[in-house]
Order: C-alpha cells, then structure tokens, then sequence
C-alpha cells in the first residue's frame, strides 16, 4: 500500500531465535506502524504463478525487500517461503524455512498444537519438497523437473497425478549418490 515503506523498518531477523510472533513484542501499536507483515502475498503469488511474476531479478528484489519483513504469524508462510527460496537457489533460506515450517508442529513452536495440528503448514511442506527443492514444474505442457536438494538429502520419491494418470519420480542428489 501507498506508505508502506515510509512506516518503521525492523528487520525480523534480528529477533530470531524467538517464541512468538514480533506483533506481541513489539505491542500491537508499535507493529501497526511498523513494516512487519504477517505473511508475504507476494511469496505467494511467486509460489503459485512462478515466473508470470516476473524474471529471476525481479523475484530475488520481491525475496529481499519482503523476507527480512515477514513474521511468519501463518502457519503456511514458512513453508511457502521454502518453497521459493529452493526454486531461487536460495538454499541456506529455503532449508531454514523448511525446518521452522516442520517445527510449527513437531516442536509445537506455535505453542497451539494440543489444539490440532497446523495442516496448511504440513501441505505447505509438501509443496515445498515437490515444487521447491524437486522443482516440480510445467514446461509446455508437461511435466518438468529442475531440482535444488539440500545437501544432505539424498533422494526423494513422490508421486502425483497429472491429466487422470498417475506420474512417479525419483530425484536424487547426485553428489550424495556418487557417494554411496
């Protein structure tokens, strides 16, 4: 919106590691005025439309202005974040990403799983293994693969269904299988 970036920056890394979102700590008057968001919709639409965003340049400058300013207070934002950051390169990132999304429930870092588990995180991490790091994608009308592991994994195996058939993959890493 017009004056976003007039309103105080905080760079949310700075309050990591933490319990808790950055609107309880810095008290909800201070984050209304601030440029803390909650979750990215541009991540999103990056996830989702992919290079109908824009080029390469553009999706890293909207990576960059947006990452150091997102709370993550949706559950989904970690996982769509990783997701992004694989089909970037942005591993460091997206490996970060993707264990916070993992640890939403596994860690109870929302501190609300007695309540139930957080099922758009645990979908967002599905798709951020399939569409980030094995970087499921369309290519002229067909599947595509173009893969960014992380360095410790070795494979992944997944299925989906695509046009009624079902369609199996394997994506390896190849520097840990030469390894093997």
């Amino acid at each position: 919106f017009d004056g976003f970036f007039d309103l105080e920056y905080i760079p949310v890394p700075n309050y990591e590691p933490r319990v808790g979102g950055v609107w309880g700590m810095l008290g909800h008057q201070r984050a209304l005025r601030s440029q803390v968001i909650k979750q990215a919709d541009i991540v999103m639409l990056m996830a989702l439309l992919g290079d109908a965003v824009g080029s390469r340049e553009v999706m890293l400058n909207n990576w960059h202005t947006y990452y150091p300013r997102t709370d993550h207070g949706s559950s989904l934002s970690p996982a769509v974040h990783a997701w992004v950051a694989a089909r970037l390169g942005l591993m460091e990132d997206a490996i970060y990403m993707f264990d916070h999304a993992a640890a939403i429930d596994l860690e109870d870092n929302k501190g609300n799983v007695r309540d139930g588990i957080h099922g758009a995180a645990s979908g967002g991490l599905w798709q951020a293994v399939v569409f980030g790091f094995c970087g499921l994608h369309l290519k002229d009308g067909e599947l595509a693969l173009d893969p960014h592991l992380p360095p410790h994994w070795r494979w992944v195996k997944f299925s989906v269904y695509y046009r009624g058939e079902r369609r199996e993959f394997l994506v390896e890493n190849p520097v840990l299988v030469a390894q093997a």
